[in-house]
């Protein structure tokens, strides 16, 4: 299994993210084993994509050569209590179906599900966030 490293990518605009963990595929192509921030419009996890590295050791991002058949799903929420320990089923059911859950910036949930599940998991969000009492 090839081995992942973390990269600092430039894209046109002059804006960089880091880390960001990939994997080389060969010659300019990588794989992103990363989940990335919301915010990360150009790819997504498990993406092909080109990328040219710089004298730096950093990369320019060049494009997606095959976006990956993940399903990601970015949900809002509203900040209410122990957002964590309320969202524990969700975060389990992710797992179970071979993804994951990351919730970032207090409130921002993103949810990377495999190709082969059919779980549609905003359900699961609404019964979590529903208030009890």
């Amino acid at each position: 299994m090839p081995t992942s490293i973390p990269a600092r990518i430039r894209f046109g605009d002059g804006s960089t993210i880091h880390p960001v963990s990939i994997t080389h595929v060969g010659g300019d192509l990588y794989r992103v084993c990363d989940f990335p921030n919301p915010f990360t419009e150009e790819f997504n996890h498990m993406d092909l994509i080109r990328l040219q590295q710089e004298p730096d050791r950093s990369f320019e991002f060049v494009g997606v050569v095959t976006p990956s058949n993940w399903h990601r799903y970015l949900y809002i929420l509203p900040k209410r209590g122990n957002l964590l320990e309320l969202l524990e089923p969700v975060f389990r059911q992710a797992e179970a179906q071979g993804g994951t859950a990351v919730l970032d910036f207090v409130g921002c949930l993103q949810i990377f599900l495999p190709p082969e599940s059919t779980w549609e998991p905003s359900g699961a969000i609404d019964a979590a966030m529903r208030p009890r009492g």
